[in-house]
């Protein structure tokens, strides 16, 4: 029952962002990460996917981490280098460990038709997308309580956020974060670009929203202090 409501409202942000074509692993492209558009999280939908978090955390691994160098981004959506220097709930961590974390259902899109060719790129015209899963990438220097799945690439030691529709990543240090408005003209869904986007930690569409956001990060804050 917890997986199939975690699939259902996975779908429904998923379609919220119309993510139209993705791109392939075994492909590069460039662009400015500030004309991207990136998906604005529903009030809505922001009461359950609490829920499910508060419900989830213990099955993942909850550490404290630190950004030591600015997230990167490639085919394979975001990453970002860490260092851990707490640990709460993992076997898999040890204070120390540098590595990779990406957002959960990290991915490009592009408004680029049904091209289904692995080969094919979007056009410099597309309108492309970062799926950041609503929470900003990290700031250097900053710690994050962060809940992480197991690693998922040995030899580049990348773990992904828990798959919890947002990303369970939230800063320990005291940010600001203002209501993004809906690009009408983006034809991509519930998305702006990230532009106007970059200095919130949370990506909401109302100040309810992003209310909400904060007293999750309050709840979660208190119950993995620094």
């Amino acid at each position: 029952m917890r997986a199939r409501t975690i699939l259902v409202i996975t779908t429904a942000v998923f379609v919220i962002c119309a993510i139209i074509g993705v791109i392939t692993k075994n492909s590069f492209i460039e662009f400015d990460l500030d004309e991207s558009y990136v998906g604005i999280f529903p009030e809505s939908l922001m009461d359950s996917t609490t829920e499910m978090i508060l419900d989830e955390a213990e099955n993942y691994n909850i550490v404290c981490i630190e950004a030591i160098k600015e997230a990167e981004v490639g085919n394979y959506g975001l990453r970002q280098e860490v260092r851990v220097v707490k640990t709460f709930n993992t076997d898999k961590l040890k204070v120390g460990d540098v590595i990779q974390v990406a957002p959960g259902n990290t991915m490009l899109y592009a408004n680029s038709g049904t091209e289904t060719d692995e080969d094919v790129l979007p056009k410099e015209s597309d309108s492309l997308g970062v799926n950041f899963c609503f929470v900003n990438t990290m700031t250097v220097g900053d710690k994050y309580l962060a809940f992480l799945t197991d690693q998922i690439l040995t030899h580049e030691k990348l773990y992904t956020t828990a798959m919890l529709t947002i990303s369970p990543l939230f800063s320990y240090s005291e940010t600001q974060s203002t209501p993004l408005t809906v690009d009408e003209d983006a034809d991509m869904g519930s998305v702006t670009k990230y532009k106007y986007a970059k200095d919130n930690e949370f990506f909401g569409g109302s100040e309810e929203c992003i209310d909400k956001f904060y007293k999750l990060k309050e709840t979660l804050l208190e119950t993995y202090p620094l």
